[in-house]
This record gives structure tokens, C-alpha cells and sequence, in this order.
């Protein structure tokens, strides 16, 4: 890496180890500027809005690139078909899915839960991820918590509404970003049987429709209500709260997927009764309570315990 008299980096030199992706404070000047971190405070705890906003590289979280990976894991690194530059940006996606340790170029424990699921339930295998995403990609989070159901955005608007939010990121990350995500909705066919979101040509630009889904599956809605207690440290809910704009950066089955209330009200009395342990509800006149149980301190013991049912 030079810096005299321009930033260059030098690519006969480069190894393709990846690192520079993991970096905390110091590392690739590169990386560094497309991993913006901003953090809002909200009742006491620093809640992440957008990290690393363009880190793939305008490629979006393929459907087809990912069930490459569930089907090699580890080897998947040495035996693909893609380019430098997309094995770059599938590598930010599978360590925001938690599929991956980019740092040690090995499958996560997570990894082999998830592909099991896969085995069995493609789709399911995926709604799990896209709820992992919510947490740790800055473009699914932004527009999961940003753009309301039901609604309808060009490419461009939803660049301009990034900008307007005045945070410390440049133009073309953003437009990197956006087109990361656009990429995604177009070119995953499990995203697309899911039926939340929509991408659709008017003229020469691409619309966006966000419609949410309620097509959502038991076990997908009971790790999303483990995600959202663990990270709100407590484990009695209410629906209501679940529907709460307040509480969107939060997470939950509604913020994700957009699933309905009635219907969310449906799956949850069927899931006290096929995931027993697991979740009780108080579903009856005025109350909504839902109640997990807080001996689960990591969201996936959830598939572990389901695993066994």
C-alpha cells in the first residue's frame, strides 16, 4: 500500500487473505471506507445502524452462490466459480449471515445448523439467515427499519433517502450499497419465493416494493423472538411492542418480514404447542403476552432444541 502521492494499492502484491475485511481500528485503507459504523443511542444501549455499507462491492446475497456454499462449507473458498472481487463481497455476506469466519476461512458452528435446516427445508434455511442479515448487514438493516411496508421506491429514491440522513458516507458507498441490495432482491430466488420484497423495471430504473410477507415459517419466527429478547435483555414480550415503531431496531418477526398481526397471533398459538419449553402465550381478551424462556442465552440454541423436536 502507497499513499505517495496517491492512495494505490499494489495488486500483483495482494493475496486475496481477506483481513483487511476484519479490521477493528487500523487495517486496508480501502475497507476502512466502505465500513462506516454508526451508532445510535437508544434507552441506554448503542444500537447499530449501518456498518459497513458498501463492503459487497454492488453483489448481492445470490441464491445461487449461497447454496454453493452450504453444499461445499469449507471448501467452498478453493472451489468456486467467482471472480476476486465476488468471492470478496459473498465473504461480507456469509460473515453478516454468521455462515463464516473470514478471519479464519472456516464455517461457523452456526454454519451447520443452518445447512441441516437447508437439507431439509431450503427456504426455512434462508429465512434464518435473512433474520441474521437484520443484525449484522448496514443495507438490510437500513431498509428493513427504514422503509415502511407497503410502500414503493425507486433505486434512486432509496439512495437519496440514505443521503438525507446525513451520515458520514460517501456517494458512491451509498449508490454501492443500494445496488448491493436491489442485486440481492433480484437474483435470490428464496428472497423472491418468500414474497416480501419485489423488484420490478419502470423505464431504465428498478422499483422496489416492499410488501412484507405472511408466509413466514414457525421456526423462522421463534429465532427472530429469541434475537429480539436476547437483544433487548428480557424475555417476556407483548405482540403489541413487536409492532412498535419505537422498537424496530430491535428486530422481531414483524420489522423482518413484515408478517401480520392477526396472522403472527395464529402462528405463535400453534408454536406453543409444537415447540413446548420454548414459548407460552397469554393470547385471550386484552392480554398479548408472549413468554420465552431465559435459560436461552444464544439464539441458536433455539435450532439446537428444535432440532431434538
Amino acid at each position: 500500500l502507497s499513499v505517495i502521492p496517491s492512495v494505490l494499492v499494489n495488486t500483483s502484491r495482494c493475496i486475496h487473505c481477506y483481513n483487511c475485511l476484519d479490521f477493528v481500528e487500523k487495517g486496508c485503507l480501502r475497507a476502512k471506507s466502505v465500513a462506516t459504523l454508526v451508532s445510535q443511542k437508544e434507552g441506554g444501549n448503542a444500537v447499530p445502524m449501518l456498518s459497513g455499507f458498501g463492503r459487497y462491492l454492488r453483489f448481492g446475497f445470490r441464491s445461487e452462490w449461497f447454496k454453493d456454499f452450504l453444499g461445499k462449507g469449507d471448501e467452498w473458498l478453493t472451489n468456486n466459480l467467482l471472480g476476486p472481487k465476488q468471492v470478496e463481497a459473498m465473504l461480507s455476506w456469509l460473515r453478516d449471515a454468521e455462515l463464516m469466519d473470514s478471519r479464519k476461512k472456516t464455517v461457523t458452528s452456526l454454519y451447520k445448523q443452518i445447512n441441516n435446516v437447508f437439507q431439509r427445508d431450503e427456504l426455512l434455511a434462508f429465512e434464518l439467515v435473512w433474520v441474521n442479515l437484520f443484525y449484522n448487514s448496514g443495507p438490510v438493516f437500513w431498509f428493513l427499519t427504514r422503509i415502511p411496508w407497503g410502500k414503493v421506491f425507486t433505486t434512486h429514491e432509496l439512495e437519496q433517502m440514505v443521503e438525507g440522513e446525513g451520515l458520514p458516507i460517501s456517494k458512491r458507498t451509498i449508490s454501492s450499497g443500494i445496488a448491493s441490495l436491489v442485486n440481492t432482491f433480484e437474483e435470490n430466488r428464496y428472497l423472491e419465493k418468500m414474497g416480501a420484497v419485489s423488484v420490478a423495471k419502470r423505464g431504465r430504473e428498478r422499483v422496489v416494493l416492499k410488501t412484507g410477507t405472511n408466509n413466514v415459517q414457525p421456526l423462522a419466527v421463534l429465532y427472530s423472538l429469541y434475537r429480539y429478547a436476547i437483544k433487548r435483555g428480557y424475555y417476556d414480550l407483548t405482540v403489541h411492542e413487536l409492532y412498535d415503531e419505537a422498537n424496530k431496531m430491535y428486530g422481531g418477526p414483524y420489522v423482518i418480514f413484515g408478517i401480520g398481526r392477526q396472522n403472527l397471533e395464529r402462528l405463535l398459538r400453534g408454536m406453543q404447542e409444537h415447540y413446548k419449553g420454548l414459548i407460552t402465550v397469554d393470547l385471550v381478551a386484552d392480554l398479548d403476552n408472549i413468554h420465552l424462556s431465559s435459560s436461552i442465552k444464544d439464539y441458536s440454541a433455539v435450532l439446537e432444541e428444535c432440532s431434538e423436536l
